[in-house]
This record gives C-alpha cells, sequence and structure tokens, in this order.
C-alpha cells in the first residue's frame, strides 16, 4: 500500500510540473482563422508540443517470438495504466518525432487453469497476480494524414519503441482451506526482469488514440528453471490526451 501511495505522489507531482508548463493552445476546439495570436506559436500544428495523456489497455496472450508457454490471464482485470507527458517536434507538415516520459502500473491476473506455472504453486489457490509498477520513455515517428489540419493533431499514426524500469514488481495469491482464507505475498520479486521494453504502434485522431504494444523483453530471468512460461507479451488500448482548451 505504501508503494501504491507513492506511485500516486509521484504522479501527482509529474502532472502538475507538465501543466505548469503547458502552453495555452487548442486542441479540441474549432481553431479561428489567426490562431497564431492566441497560441503564441505554439501548439498541436507547431514546432514544438507538450501535453499530458492517459492510457489504458488490457492484456492477452498470443503470439511470442520465442515460442514460449503464456500464462493466460484473466480477461478484464488483467491490465495496464500509463500516466506521461508526450512532446512532438514538428519535421513537416507530415512526419514529426516524439518522445514520452510515464508512470505505469500493470496487473496480471492469472487464469487458475494455468496455476502450474506460479509461484509457490498450491492446489487451493483462489486468486493469483502479479503487479508490475514501471517508469518509462518511448520514442516514436508521426506520420500525419491530415496536412492542412490548422494547428489541431488532426489523424495521424505513431510507430515507436518503449522502455522501462520495473521499480516494483509483487506477486500476490488467495488460498482457501476449508471456510479459512489466506494471502500469500512475495515483493521486490528476484526471479523477475527489472526491464521491459518492445515496439508500440498507435493511430490516433485528436484527443484519443488507440494503440497496440509488444513486450519483447522476457517477463522472468531463468526460464529454465519456471519451465519457459512467459506472461502476456501483448497489450491493446486507449490513449487520452490532456489539453488546455
Amino acid at each position: 500500500m505504501r508503494l501504491v501511495r507513492k506511485h500516486i505522489l509521484l504522479f501527482v507531482l509529474f502532472i502538475s510540473c507538465t501543466l505548469v508548463a503547458a502552453q495555452t493552445v487548442l486542441i479540441k476546439q474549432t481553431v479561428p482563422e489567426k490562431f497564431e495570436d492566441i497560441d503564441d506559436g505554439r501548439g498541436p500544428n507547431r514546432a514544438h508540443f507538450s501535453y499530458p495523456y492517459f492510457a489504458l489497455g488490457i492484456q492477452t496472450d498470443g503470439y511470442s517470438h520465442e515460442k514460449d508457454t503464456s500464462i493466460s490471464p484473466l480477461y478484464g482485470r488483467s491490465m495496464e495504466m500509463r500516466f506521461g507527458t508526450r512532446t512532438r517536434i514538428k519535421l513537416n507538415r507530415f512526419l514529426g518525432f516524439g518522445i514520452d516520459y510515464e508512470l505505469g502500473y500493470s496487473a496480471h491476473f492469472i487464469n487458475l487453469k494455468d496455476a502450474y506455472a506460479l509461484a509457490n504453486f498450491s492446489p487451493d489457490v483462489k486468486k493469483a497476480r502479479y503487479q508490475i509498477y514501471t517508469i518509462g520513455a518511448a520514442s516514436y515517428f508521426q506520420f500525419n494524414f491530415e496536412p492542412k489540419r490548422g494547428n489541431q493533431l488532426g489523424s495521424y499514426l505513431d510507430i515507436g519503441v518503449f522502455g522501462g524500469y520495473n521499480y516494483g514488481r509483487k506477486y500476490s495469491q488467495t488460498l482457501k482451506i476449508g471456510k479459512e482464507k489466506s494471502v500469500y505475498t512475495l515483493k521486490k520479486l528476484q526471479d523477475f526482469e527489472k526491464l521491459n521494453y518492445g515496439p508500440i504502434i498507435r493511430f490516433g485522431k485528436r484527443v484519443w488514440a488507440i494503440y497496440a504494444k509488444y513486450r519483447y523483453s522476457n517477463s522472468f530471468k531463468n526460464k529454465t528453471t519456471t519451465g519457459n512460461y512467459e506472461l502476456p507479451r501483448l497489450t491493446f488500448g486507449f490513449e487520452y490526451f490532456f489539453g488546455n482548451t
């Protein structure tokens, strides 16, 4: 719980600094003819632009480049949340380059049909999950489909890579023996990789975007002893951008 509070506090400070430094821009409204008079020459379609964002995604098992055995997620509960700020540099009307800085949290609820692959397996397990807290970054190229979009983000496609440090790594399981319930928790997992990275693709239209990311890095360090099991690598979700209006 203390780690969660620290995570929330870091996010609040992070977003506060971003909002203080944010430009007064139009991101959702119809842009007037002389928008340069009110945005000070900065905004979504200017040379430089920064804005905070929120992302929510769901994890799914599927393709794995290492042909490992995916531990099936519990759909509807296995998810990720990310908060961050995005800085974009306009290269021309059709192309831009950007960098993200973010804090993330992911919960991997395990389908109990794969409970045999879990740490400290017991047939009495009723609920199990991995929780990961991450600080990360991403870089991408942005391809714009609306060159005459005024001072708005328009429609675009982002292709890039992400990476992060897993500073919080926890596993917990709930057991039920008869009428008694108990919770078993492992913190600072030593067999869990501290780094994560992979490609990301995003399609957006103004303040909304959908994304897909693939974690190329492994979750566990020693797969010979864990039976070559792996947490789901694919994540699909949406993003929302907070802009000054």
